[in-house]
């Protein structure tokens, strides 16, 4: 059965203000301010995904043909790795923190940060990965505290369906509720109060969700995409081993969910001494290890709908490059083999938007510096990028040119798998953070609480009128010093700092004491 055939039920336009106006109920009644009730539904969650796995894979492969071995590889065990950080870490996220380098006049308070949640946070996953990106953001919302609404995307009929049972089997009504539906019920979504919005999609719809929320000053964290670049320079030449591994790399990043994924190479940029070399090394890839006698009904993913599949299509059909391997398609099963275009230069089909399909163009460059420059003037900043070098001052080099929200080197998106580290994007390609800890954060508030006790008040009372020098002077004398000099340059990492936060306190410890015995009356 093909997605274009199963109708997936849309929630009721009308029970989408009652279904969030009820979480916001739930959630000022302090349901979620547990921490074992927090790791009890993240366990449950995991129990749920883990029993359901092989109904997860037989309703993407109902939904786009996916791969099996990439829906356990790439959307569940990412998927449970984050589950399991977060379960593992959770009280150690939420302990309060306390503030260091106090200034003397609060020694004698007592400083905390406190994470407390934000209040009900709205998820939107994409079809790409609905599985990774969906239960990712989720994780991190209950693991802070949230109640949580999931929009999961109307383009994976067969998966929306089964995960919205699952989740809403395993987890408790009061804090958990999923709204299907499309472009309506998105939009009547988005005109209710949130207190955190995450959404992965396009840039256009990224937008739409940012200028929705900022009616309500809702903070959002947006993971977009972009032309993701890969750049390969000369020093692999003298390396085929290497060259070798590398290629592979890059097909598999570029070609894994048939390109659509939003850290995919995007295209290719290579040193033009090697060029020839590359691309031929590239078509033996292809056609006689990774994708032999490839066909539609290969163990290979398909695109995700036919409107995905037209926009792929009409790109190779103006592309002005050559097609050296794939463009095989069909139309039927949103088929698209995976295609290497050479000879492509900044104007054509391939580089005017993310492609986010199973094609790659590659180019070649002269020179390192202004390929660079190119890069800058042709996109906007990417999600992520990958250099392929084995000079560190090129890698330097190249990392102080080009901005992008994550980056690899030599390797391809195995950024998105680690939890401990943020992935976020930048510009055009997004804002905000998720996994582990930083999407805790992301749905978190952090509150300053400062507890003051009445036997300082000998010292406090300076700030009272009326006003008088001697007050000022007392005050001043608890402040902060200069621990650099007027010329010169500053220290970026002092040494002697914490010697010169001891010295400060000495000294206004003294001036604070000699204060007082001049000027207090």
């Amino acid at each position: 059965m093909s997605s274009d055939q199963f109708i997936l039920e849309y929630t009721l336009i009308e029970e989408i203000p009652g279904k969030v106006s009820s979480l916001r109920k739930n959630f000022k009644n302090g349901k979620t301010a547990s921490l074992q009730f927090r790791v009890n539904q993240l366990r449950n969650l995991y129990f749920a995904l883990e029993d359901n796995l092989t109904n997860i894979i037989e309703a993407l492969s109902k939904d786009f043909h996916r791969s099996s071995f990439e829906t356990k590889c790439l959307e569940y065990q990412p998927t449970i790795n984050e589950l399991f950080f977060a379960m593992k870490n959770l009280s150690k996220w939420a302990k309060p923190q306390s503030a260091n380098s106090i200034p003397m006049l609060y020694w004698s308070t007592k400083v905390s940060i406190e994470s407390i949640p934000l209040g009900v946070a709205l998820v939107i996953s994409p079809s790409n990965y609905p599985l990774f990106l969906g239960i990712s953001s989720i994780i991190g919302a209950l693991a802070a505290g949230n109640c949580v609404i999931f929009k999961p995307s109307e383009r994976t009929p067969h998966f929306t369906n089964l995960i919205t049972n699952i989740l809403t089997q395993a987890l408790d009504d009061d804090i958990f509720k999923v709204i299907n539906g499309g472009i309506a019920e998105t939009t009547v979504l988005l005109e209710q109060k949130f207190d955190a919005i995450a959404c992965t999609s396009s840039v256009n719809v990224g937008k739409i969700v940012a200028t929705a929320a900022a009616k309500t000053l809702t903070p959002v964290v947006l993971e977009l995409g972009g032309k993701s670049p890969a750049i390969i320079t000369k020093n692999y030449g003298n390396n085929q081993s290497h060259l070798d591994t590398v290629l592979k790399r890059i097909c598999w990043g570029a070609f894994a969910n048939s390109g659509q994924t939003c850290v995919a190479v995007d295209y290719l940029v290579v040193d033009e001494e090697i060029y020839d070399l590359v691309i031929e090394k590239l078509r033996l890839i292809i056609n006689e290890f990774f994708y032999k006698d490839l066909d539609k009904d290969s163990d290979y993913t398909h695109m995700i709908s036919s409107e995905a599949f037209t926009k792929i299509q009409s790109i190779l059909e103006t592309t002005k490059g050559d097609i050296i391997c794939g463009g095989k398609i069909d139309k039927e099963t949103n088929f698209i083999s995976p295609t290497i275009i050479s000879n492509v230069n900044w104007n054509d089909s391939t580089m005017q938007q993310e492609n986010f399909g199973p094609i790659l163009p590659v180019l070649q460059f002269q020179k390192l510096d202004v390929l660079l420059d190119e890069i800058n003037e042709n996109h906007e900043n990417p999600l992520a990028f990958y250099i392929f070098s084995q000079d560190k001052k090129e890698q330097k080099f190249i990392l102080s040119k080009l901005r992008s929200g994550t980056c690899v080197i030599n390797d391809i998106c195995i950024q998105c798998g680690i939890p401990s580290a943020p992935f976020g994007g930048i510009g055009n390609s997004g804002y905000g953070y998720t996994h582990g800890k930083y999407s805790f954060d992301s749905f978190s508030h952090k509150r300053t609480i400062v507890e003051q006790p009445f036997w300082c008040e000998f010292l406090a009372k300076a700030r009272y009128p009326p006003y008088t020098n001697g007050k000022l002077k007392i005050l001043s004398a608890t402040a902060f010093g200069p621990y650099f000099k007027r010329e010169g340059d500053v220290a970026l990492n002092p040494c002697s700092y914490s010697l010169w936060i001891i010295s400060t306190a000495s000294v206004t410890f003294l001036a604070f004491v000699v204060a007082i015995f001049f000027a207090l009356i």
